[in-house]
């Protein structure tokens, strides 16, 4: 839950603009006030998909909106760019995406400046992940010629004086002596080239995503003619960050200029890219009947017309069916049940009238989470630390890191970050993951998962290994159990070490089978073979693969599918339990 602070002054001003109470206000943005001092409201914001009210100027366009219907122009999204960004060939292996604009006719003041500023952290904190994913760039516009080239150097080939220094250094230097290289290094590591914008003179802009140049990067109170650039891994998350600042600015009256970043590969919106653009949704469409019935009320045509408006949607209506685009700024709106939730707000949910309860039920443990339980009790007594992850992953990346031949993965159809494009079908790229991000806590390590997978079923089969691939004619969810340790000297008997005693704890024999896999060392991985089949893999990961996820000590690894003998309920039968349930319901 993303916590801002906002100028206490400004938004008290908007709050009375709008006419709204601090309430309803706060019911809105699904905020909530934590803090206050008399400078700056703490404010909780609970929705981590409305990444445009993580601002200031975004709540209060937020509320005018809702409470005066007051549209806020996004005409320059129709206008051609004007100024072009090249992107280099050199970049494309180090940081491949980026975007710019210009904003201008809006001299900055203190409050201004601070929001800026406190906008750029924000959504390099959050949508940025730390600047890793996404980093961005706000420089004085009067100190660049065009075109601004964007690319790939060596380490010591080019030299400037970053902000918060008075001396020139190298990239090298930066990530060692500056503060923010310091700080910001590893969103590079394992990098044999940093990036550079340089401008057509050749002066250099900054060393994205570390530091600014001191000499076009250190924005000011009085500027009026801004270049606001962004880099990154996921090229929907740095448009989604530039188009949230271009909303910022244009809420403060500046008028934006769209850049056409121009790229010498492909990219998953193309080589060509205006900035900020409307590349966030979709258009979705909307019956009427589908509202009342998903809202449980009757709601007319006029109704949702008015909650569109309110919460700044463009629509055209035809009949009883609605043809909507959500605003440029938004990512969240993936389904019309996404609009349906901002019908519900607008009606407001104080006037739902609730119902009361019709089924009795009692809830009992699933089997898989008693056995989920079981097997993490065990991990933990042989000093072992859970982890949770996503099941959702980034397919390419995952893909890329394990030198995956065939691709698995059930993808996303609408995808909305890259970080989140498809469905794992094994584990141990999530316990890598982990592993490549605990470098600096002591080794050895020693960590375990127990979650779910999703497989593909090979062509006429339903009973498949726990990690293979094929030819897809459908999809299985499985629960694996998968565990890594790593630290000096860590070898494939250290693996089997603790499978042995894994499975000698929950009595189910195994053998191991010698197999090549491309993510392990060969003559170090074998198939692990329950009752004659392969229920998962063991091994030493190879050194390349160690290397994409930066990881610089030796890893061994093993993976198994959720044995099913680990399923037995431990209290009653099933006809036992459904006579308690009835014997229960009929006593109440």
């Amino acid at each position: 839950m993303p916590t801002i602070d906002v100028n206490k002054k400004e938004f008290l001003k908007h709050l009375k603009s709008s006419g709204l109470t601090m309430e309803k206000a706060l019911l809105l943005i699904k905020g909530e006030i934590k803090g206050e001092d008399e400078l700056f409201l703490k404010i909780d914001i609970a929705d981590t998909n409305r990444p445009d009210l993580f601002t200031l100027e975004g709540i209060a366009r937020q509320l005018l909106s809702f409470s005066q219907k007051k549209h806020f122009t996004s005409d320059f999204l129709h206008k051609q760019p004007g100024y072009k960004l090249e992107i280099l060939p050199s970049v494309e292996k180090v940081r491949p995406f980026a975007g710019a604009f210009l904003a201008h006719g809006c001299t900055l003041n203190e409050d201004g400046l601070d929001s800026l500023i406190r906008i750029q952290e924000k959504l390099g904190d959050t949508i940025g992940r730390r600047r890793r994913k996404v980093g961005i760039g706000i420089y004085d516009a009067t100190t660049i010629k065009f075109p601004v080239r964007y690319g790939a150097f060596s380490p010591e080939s080019h030299q400037f004086t970053p902000l918060g220094s008075e001396t020139e250094m190298t990239l090298e230097e930066i990530l060692k002596r500056h503060p923010k290289g310091v700080e910001y290094g590893n969103t590079l590591l394992g990098a044999a080239k940093y990036p550079l914008f340089i401008d057509a003179e050749d002066k250099i802009l900054s060393f994205p995503p570390i530091i600014n140049s001191k000499r076009t990067g250190e924005v000011k109170v009085g500027m009026d003619y801004l270049f606001i650039e962004a880099t990154g891994t996921e090229q929907k998350a740095v448009i989604l960050s530039l188009n949230v600042l271009a909303a910022a600015l244009s809420f403060r009256g500046a008028m934006i200029e769209r850049i056409e970043a121009s790229y010498p590969y492909q990219t998953p919106v193309g080589r060509s890219q205006p900035v900020p653009a409307q590349l966030m949704s979709k258009p979705l469409m909307l019956r009427v009947a589908e509202a009342k019935k998903m809202l449980g009320i009757e709601i007319d045509a006029e109704e949702i017309s008015d909650a569109l408006l309110r919460f700044g949607y463009e629509f055209e209506k035809s009949g009883d069916t609605f043809k909507i685009l959500a605003p440029y700024y938004r990512s969240d709106v993936m389904h019309q049940y996404d609009v349906i939730e901002d019908l519900a707000l607008a009606r407001g949910y104080d006037n739902f009238s609730p119902l009361s309860l019709s089924d009795f039920t009692i809830g009992n443990i699933l089997p898989e989470e008693e056995a989920a339980d079981r097997v993490g009790n065990i991990f933990v007594g042989m000093g072992f630390q859970e982890i949770i992850s996503n099941m959702l992953v980034n397919t390419s990346f995952s893909s890329h890191c394990m030198l995956e031949k065939e691709y698995p993965y059930v993808e996303v159809e609408n995808v909305m970050s890259e970080s989140y494009s498809g469905v794992r079908h094994w584990l141990i790229p999530s316990l890598l993951k982990v592993e490549m991000e605990s470098s600096s806590t002591p080794y050895p390590h020693r960590i375990f998962e127990v979650g779910e997978v999703v497989i593909r079923e090979t062509r006429g089969k339903s009973n498949h290994d726990s990690i293979r691939t094929g030819l897809s004619n459908g999809v299985n969810e499985e629960i694996h159990i998968a565990a890594l340790l790593s630290g000096p000297g860590i070898t494939f008997n250290d693996a089997h070490r603790a499978l042995r005693s894994l499975m000698e704890e929950l009595s189910i024999p195994y053998e191991l089978r010698e197999i090549n896999h491309n993510s392990f060392i060969k003559g170090r991985c074998g198939a692990i073979e329950i009752a004659g089949s392969k229920k998962g893999i063991i091994g030493e990961i190879f050194p390349e693969v160690l290397s994409r996820w930066s990881i610089k000590m030796p890893v061994s690894v093993f993976e198994i599918t959720q044995p099913p003998a680990l399923l037995k309920r431990h209290k009653g039968t099933k006809a036992q339990r459904h006579r308690g349930t009835e014997a229960q319901r009929n006593k109440s």
